[in-house]
């Protein structure tokens, strides 16, 4: 089911299993990206009133949407796999009749990671020319993306627990580290740059 954004806050209050977590993690980096977007847009208004090109900028907004669609689309995925998966555990199936139920619980955060990963990168490019009084504001954007990266790592980690065999959870465990490492990294790379601004 496509994302209400205008309903979303109060289906989260509801006392039912979806939305939960996951699909708030994903919505906030949402958020995050609508405040980089209006950043970039107040750039290229900058831009034509300065008579300046610019493509660059163009090209990241187009960029920015995407970004934001595929996080809608995180939000509702969340909600399908936390159904299939209780329906499976409901049903009694446990490791590994359930295996792709499981890995699919495990793989929707994986993927909020790798998009997180994305919007850090463009908040980054976003900053090296950004005006000095947008700074905050990226500094926001920033900081939501990375904690909604941080929540994501931490629903898939829980999630690896349902995996009864060593070797394939300690696999997908060595994998969420190393892309949340890769979120750290940049994300503390990317407030080191726009500090300094």
């Amino acid at each position: 089911m496509p994302l209400d954004e205008s309903t979303f806050l109060s289906e989260l209050r509801e006392p039912k299993p979806d939305p939960g977590g996951g699909s708030a993690s994903a919505f906030s980096s949402i958020v995050a990206l609508a405040l980089v977007e209006k950043i970039c847009l107040v750039e290229i208004l900058r831009a034509e009133k300065a008579r300046q090109g610019h493509e660059d900028l163009d090209e990241r907004l187009q960029k920015i949407v995407e970004l934001a669609d595929e996080f809608r689309e995180l939000v509702a995925k969340d909600g399908t796999v936390y159904e299939n998966l209780s329906h499976e555990i409901k049903a009694g199936k446990r490791w590994p009749e359930n295996t792709g139920a499981v890995q699919g619980s495990i793989d929707c955060p994986r993927d909020m990671l790798l998009s997180a990963i994305q919007a850090l990168a463009l908040i980054g490019d976003q900053g090296l020319n950004c005006s000095q009084s947008l700074t905050p504001d990226l500094l926001v954007a920033l900081e939501i993306i990375s904690g909604s990266a941080r929540a994501a790592f931490h629903i898939a980690i829980s999630n690896t627990t349902l995996i009864k065999e060593d070797h394939i959870r300690m696999s997908r465990i060595a994998e969420l580290k190393s892309l949340a490492g890769e979120v750290e990294a940049k994300h503390l790379g990317f407030l080191e740059n726009l500090r300094r601004k």
